[in-house]
């Protein structure tokens, strides 16, 4: 891991991201050496010049007078965030893009990969995320960067994973990011298959197929658990608050508009409305 974007508005949502990432990336760096965090900043509807925070212009049309002013206050925010003497430990690049935010991150990405998304979540209406989606679905799957959506919820240690999986089959390449995690954390993987009422699963059978799993896709220090709830998304979220753990981790597999709407996908819905840092890998 040698660097995290995080999108930011300058909110408090945001700031608890940047919280997030600088905890993964301090503990990266113990592991892997030096690891970057690229702070980036949108503003929407004025095109697509770019100007770099450290006040290199990417492009040369930036006279407008009013963007400007806009530019310098962004640039003594960001500036502020990257001087704060508890982020002193890691390198903060701050970064302002003109332009709708999922074109603008694809781009950042294109020109500086990174390893990790990191964003805040700000809480929407069902009518306004029906339509709109909020900012991690709209970020998901690009290139198939891995997003942590941070919450209230930062636990400092990030000693526990619940990985929930309804999933029999090998995806390692999706879980690439979920080990990288563990081991720069050195976290123990929880494994949990939610049970719902009606759905007739032995749990020899169950505990069984997850140990295959964890063996199939590359996963160790893990234990094994099923869970009864009512719901996937309950089960979820309350078996990850009884275990006392740090983050939830789910694999989203990747669909247009018309499916999702449709099919239900129960990772945006942990994400919604868990307290705690959700982890979404992205699938194919």
């Amino acid at each position: 891991m040698k660097r995290i974007l995080v999108p930011t508005d300058f909110s408090k949502e945001a700031n608890k991201a940047l919280e997030m990432a600088h905890l993964i990336a301090v503990k990266a760096q113990q592991e892997r050496g030096d690891v970057e965090i690229d702070l980036l900043h949108t503003e929407e509807g004025v095109g697509q010049d770019s100007y770099q925070m450290t006040g290199a212009p990417l492009k040369n049309h930036m006279d407008d007078v009013f963007m400007m002013k806009i530019l310098a206050k962004v640039q003594k925010k960001a500036k502020h965030l990257a001087s704060l003497p508890e982020m002193a430990d890691v390198k903060i690049k701050p970064f302002v893009r003109l332009g709708e935010l999922k074109e603008v991150v694809a781009d950042h990405l294109e020109r500086r990969p990174a390893d990790l998304i990191v964003m805040g979540n700000r809480e929407m209406s069902d009518w306004d995320r029906f339509w709109e989606g909020s900012n991690s679905e709209r970020l998901a799957y690009i290139k198939e960067t891995p997003i942590i959506v941070a919450h209230e919820e930062v636990h400092p240690k990030l000693d526990t994973i619940v990985l929930a999986t309804d999933k029999n089959h090998n995806i390692h390449s999706a879980l690439t990011p979920l080990r990288e995690l563990q081991q720069v954390t050195g976290a123990e993987i929880k494994l949990v298959r939610i049970t719902t009422p009606g759905v007739d699963n032995h749990e020899d059978k169950v505990l069984e197929e997850l140990v295959a799993f964890a063996q199939d896709n590359g996963l160790s220090n893990c234990s094994y658990h099923t869970f009864k709830d009512n719901s996937v998304e309950h089960g979820v979220i309350n078996f990850a608050q009884a275990q006392g753990a740090d983050v939830i981790a789910m694999v989203s597999h990747h669909h247009n508009m018309f499916v999702n709407v449709y099919l239900h996908d129960q990772s945006f819905e942990v994400k919604e409305h868990s307290s705690l840092p959700f982890l979404l890998l992205p699938a194919a």
